[in-house]
């Protein structure tokens, strides 16, 4: 009786543990199949970040190679006469001035087929003489930097009439001939301010940018034109301030990008700080660069602020220069030009 009392207990406990195994390897089977359904889930959302990051970046990249390749550009050139035609009595021939619309990066030089004036007006202008009615030519002109090159061409012909001749089919009289002033700056009036620091002119230099202490710095150009404001009936047909022999120290371009050329009177006498102050008017702003070797330029603007200049009687032309920006690096960043290679030319008529 006592071996089958526990013969029955041994059943049932056999029977007890058999059943609790079992639930717990059908948990076990629950928790691996939720966690490698889990772990494929995550490694499908893994995939898809991963392609949408790889895509992502292949598009960044593709518009940084886009906007890489977009700063340089090749040249383009258009032909355009800005005056003309005129009749010469002086030298008996009738002249037209083209000027060659250019863009393009790195700055396009540009080759003329001909130039009578000898590079009077500037790199981008040109004058063409022709000798007599019969007389034509074509000019040819090419624009190239290190992208390419552009060509265009102009043909000309005579269209004046002989001083003293029969007059035109509109009955128009002859235009008067223009004449040219052409002046250097004044060195004694020339110079530059630098923030903090004491006036320099005098020296045939003129510093635009900052100084080793991080201080910004500006120049200034006076140009007599008093020959000219004497003069009555002026009207300004076109103006060129011819800037070259251009120098830079540091990296003036890494605080800045651009500098500016403003009409900004400061009279007989350079003095600091009331000339340092804002104003003027802006008559160019140049991009600026490594390669800025040359500030020659000629707008609408300046031609506008050169006939308020002479209707008002003044004796002097003035000018500022300024960078947008200057650096905090502890170093000098700076462009330098000369008074004694800045020129400015005026071409003019006397009316009666």
């Amino acid at each position: 009786m006592h071996n089958k009392k526990l013969n029955i207990f041994i059943s049932i406990l056999t029977a007890i543990l058999f059943f609790s195994v079992a639930g717990l390897c059908g948990q076990c089977g629950l928790a691996q199949s939720t966690e490698e359904e889990t772990t494929a889930e995550e490694a499908e959302e893994d995939k898809d970040e991963s392609s949408s990051k790889n895509t992502e970046e292949d598009k960044n990249g593709s518009e940084t190679t886009e906007e890489v390749s977009g700063e340089k550009k090749a040249p383009t050139i258009e032909l355009e006469i800005y005056m003309g035609q005129v009749y010469s009595a002086t030298d008996g021939v009738c002249f037209y001035r083209i000027e060659a619309k250019v863009t393009g990066n790195p700055k396009p030089t540009v080759e003329f087929s001909r130039d009578d004036s000898n590079h009077a007006w500037g790199d981008y202008k040109v004058q063409i003489n022709l000798d007599d009615p019969g007389d034509t030519y074509t000019l040819e002109a090419t624009a190239e930097n290190s992208e390419g090159s552009d060509f265009d061409s102009l043909e000309l012909t005579w269209g004046c009439e002989e001083e003293g001749g029969p007059p035109d089919e509109g009955g128009e009289e002859e235009p008067a001939e223009p004449s040219t002033f052409s002046k250097n700056a004044s060195v004694d009036l020339s110079g530059y301010i630098t923030q903090f620091f004491p006036v320099s002119t005098g020296d045939d230099e003129v510093f635009v940018g900052d100084n080793n202490a991080d201080g910004l710095t500006k120049g200034y150009l006076s140009f007599d034109i008093s020959d000219l404001s004497s003069l009555d009936n002026i009207d300004i047909t076109d103006a060129e301030v011819r800037i070259t022999d251009v120098e830079h120290g540091g990296e003036p371009w890494s605080a800045s990008d651009k500098m500016d050329i403003l009409v900004f009177y400061y009279g007989d006498e350079l003095t600091n700080p009331e000339d340092f102050a804002v104003g003027g008017v802006v008559v160019k702003t140049f991009n600026i660069s490594d390669s800025l070797d040359n500030l020659t330029f000629s707008t609408d603007e300046l031609i506008s602020e050169v006939q308020k200049a002479v209707d008002d009687d003044k004796d002097k032309f003035q000018l500022k220069f300024s960078l947008h920006n200057k650096s905090n690096n502890g170093f000098g960043d700076w462009y330098l030009f000369k008074p004694s290679h800045s020129r400015l030319v005026i071409e003019y008529i006397e009316s009666s």
